[in-house]
């Protein structure tokens, strides 16, 4: 800072020169006014008509420079004053020179000690009137610390401000009568009027849903009765074009707070978050709100839930490509939007899962007649990039009652049902009863007794030979897992394996078979070296294919019992090679590469295609028991089975496969698969499956002529 005992054009302040400087002593009422220090914190001036300062103290004083120079006298007090509040100085001081006995008070900026610029306030009294001062007295008080709080506090009212109309969230400061006093920018993009439109009117609870209003009941009137309250909901926001947009409202009661007066309204827009990207449509999170709302209802004996759930979707996405498979989900949600009412909500859960929200359903039949439209709408062929899709969905449609206690509950109903749909055929609704409420227990018991099971080591497995067609000759045993259940004795898989593989249960399951199945192969190696090698087939599920450790534990499995890479053969079923392509197309080529050979499971029930066969490089086909069992019938299917059996074993041979059937339980079917050249059989007639140390005296036993 420049110091204000010398002139210099360019700086802020521009002080004078000190010109004859009378000592303090020589000042007439010097007594009176070290009295007037004495009893006031402020510093005391006396000021000539021309500015020059004829009397200064303390010398703590604001424009006192605490350095060597202290001495105020004769110095023209105008050279303190920043340049930016002299003009304003100036006028004050000429109206108080021109009114003997007045006083004036301004606030302004002053050079002061250590170079510093600090704020006063000078009060002003003209005494030039009077003989024994002829002066103007000032009372000067420094005031900086109040100015930089104010500084302080303009600033952060301009960021908040700046906050606030750069915010996306709307805020609305409503008062006493509900009328908005003041309203954020964003409020035009959220309700769809401008902010001069909105302020100065009465917001009403009416820019709210109907439903929503009736839900907060008397919360709102409760709210504006209580000081300092809060309330925070979920709405429905009704815009300029009367549409709703869901949004997150908080409100806070603060008509006490002086600095407020009002009850403030924080409203964020959360409807993006509540829909889906793709269809537009609600999303699970916004069906759940809904679905827990009108659960929460007095009467909800009209509320139904249909659950649409495509099936085989995921062959879409396998044969055209995800971009296609989106692009269909895109078509549907336009379908089924053209099947529901106004007042029904249509929801995407996820994947290929939709849902139908309705509270207009009086009685079972209109909720059927609702999933009939829908099947009607999807039976016809979608059109994706000029080819004609066909694609079938399964249903399930729920009810509340003594047993549903929430949205989960609800919804776990509908999916019980959906997949009781799938399972007796698909294309098709079911309606859950109190029986799958049993199925659903039943479910969960077996899921919870299985995951004992496994830390008890309660799993079995049993060995069904495979015999070569050409001598007769066992090459090979499947491994069949079976449960030791303590109470139910011996449980198929049929009966458990569904449930460990929904739960992921499957994979250490599955391991455990690979472990089990390799070490006992190779122990009837060494019991019966006469054998010569000895396959061991064992199934893979689809959640274990894409497993990222199962290379590892087929290869831990194979290390441990010293088996050769090649007398493990994998199976898998063409459902589970469906279910992600990629993800099996990988597994089973790490798989080859470790030397295990692969086998086509159930073949000729699923949708895989030639390109599949070269890509997933198996050895082996295996002919489904449904078809084998056709095998010689005279009837229709009959012939269709001889005419599968007949093709599948061509197939095979022609690619460079075996091909092994199952089920064989009769002497015809056997004959007949030795005429058609099959390699391998395997079935009640020549073997049921047996714990491995029943089976030891079979395992050389030959197929008769």
């Amino acid at each position: 800072m420049t110091d204000p005992s010398a002139t210099t054009p360019t700086s802020p302040i521009r002080p004078s020169p000190a010109t004859g400087a009378p000592s303090r002593s020589a000042t007439p009422n010097g007594r009176w006014f070290a009295a007037l220090e004495a009893i006031s914190s402020d510093g005391v001036y006396l000021i000539g008509p021309d500015g020059e300062i004829h009397y200064a103290g303390p010398e703590g004083g604001p424009l006192h420079r605490r350095e060597a120079d202290t001495d105020l006298l004769g110095v023209q007090a105008f050279g303190f004053i920043h340049e930016l509040d002299e003009a304003a100085t100036l006028r004050a001081l000429d109206e108080l020179r021109d009114a003997p006995g007045s006083h004036a008070t301004v606030e302004i900026r002053v050079a002061a000690g250590n170079g510093q610029t600090r704020w006063i306030e000078a009060r002003g009294l003209n005494l030039l009137g009077d003989p024994e001062v002829a002066g103007i007295l000032i009372s000067v008080r420094d005031v900086t610390d109040r100015h930089e709080a104010q500084e302080l506090l303009r600033q952060s009212e301009e960021r908040f401000r700046a906050l606030l109309e750069h915010s996306s969230d709307a805020v609305l400061l409503l008062d006493t009568h509900q009328q908005v006093r003041y309203a954020s920018p964003a409020v035009e993009h959220l309700f769809g009027r401008p902010v001069d439109e909105l302020t100065g009117r009465q917001m009403s609870p009416s820019f709210l849903h109907p439903d929503d209003r009736r839900a907060l009941g008397h919360r709102l009137v409760d709210l504006f009765a209580t000081p300092a309250g809060i309330l925070t909901f979920e709405a429905r926001v009704r815009d300029a074009a009367s549409r709703y947009r869901w949004a997150e409202i908080s409100m806070r009661n603060l008509v006490d707070d002086p600095r407020v007066a009002g009850i403030v309204v924080h409203v964020r827009d959360i409807d993006p978050l509540l829909h889906d990207d793709l269809t537009g449509l609600p999303n699970r999170p916004l069906l759940r709100r809904l679905l827990e709302r009108e659960l929460e209802r007095a009467d909800a004996s009209s509320l139904g839930l249909v659950l649409v759930d495509l099936d085989r979707f995921r062959l879409v996405n396998d044969s055209l490509g995800h971009d296609q498979g989106d692009a269909l989900l895109v078509l549907l949600a336009d379908r089924l939007r053209s099947v529901v009412h106004d007042d029904e909500l249509l929801a995407r859960l996820g994947g290929d899962e939709f849902v139908i929200l309705s509270t207009r359903l009086s009685g079972h039949e209109q909720a059927v007649e609702l999933a009939e439209r829908v099947l009607e709408a999807i039976s016809e062929p979608f059109v994706l990039d000029g080819n004609d899709v066909h694609i079938g969905a399964s249903i399930g449609i729920a009810f509340p009652d003594a047993e549903v206690g929430d949205a989960t509950d609800l919804l776990r109903d509908a999916d019980a049902a959906m997949y009781r749909a799938k399972a007796r055929g698909r294309g098709r609704w079911e309606l859950f009863d109190s029986r799958l409420h049993d199925d659903v227990r039943e479910r969960l018991r077996l899921q919870n007794e299985l995951r004992r099971a496994l830390a008890d080591g309660a799993f079995r497995l049993h060995y069904q030979p495979v015999f070569a067609l050409a001598d007769g000759a066992v090459v090979g045993v499947e491994a069949l897992l079976r449960w030791e259940h303590p109470t139910e004795g011996l449980l198929a898989p049929g009966r458990f394996v569904p449930i460990a593989e929904d739960t992921g249960l499957i994979v250490p399951i599955g391991a455990w078979v690979l472990r089990e199945a390799c070490q006992q192969v190779r122990r009837w190696h060494q019991e019966l070296p006469e054998l010569g090698p000895l396959r061991v087939s064992v199934n893979l599920s689809a959640r274990q294919l894409t497993d990222p450790d199962l290379l590892a534990t087929v290869r831990s499995a194979l290390v441990l019992s010293e088996l050769p890479a090649d007398q493990l053969e994998l199976e898998v079923t063409e459902s589970a090679l469906m279910e992600d392509t990629e993800a099996a197309a990988t597994a089973l080529a790490d798989l080859r590469d470790l030397g295990v050979r692969l086998a086509i499971d159930d073949f000729g029930t699923g949708y895989s295609s030639m390109a599949y066969l070269r890509r997933f490089r198996v050895e082996t086909l295996k002919v489904d028991r449904s078809f084998v069992d056709g095998l010689g019938d005279t009837g229709e299917d009959g012939g269709d089975d001889t005419a599968i059996v007949t093709a599948v074993v061509t197939l095979a041979h022609t690619l460079g496969l075996q091909a092994t059937a199952e089920g064989v339980e009769t002497q015809d079917q056997l004959a007949r698969l030795r005429r058609l050249h099959c390699d391998q059989v395997q079935g009640y007639l020549l073997a049921r499956p047996a714990p491995a140390e029943e089976l030891s005296g079979l395992l050389a036993r030959r197929v008769g002529s």
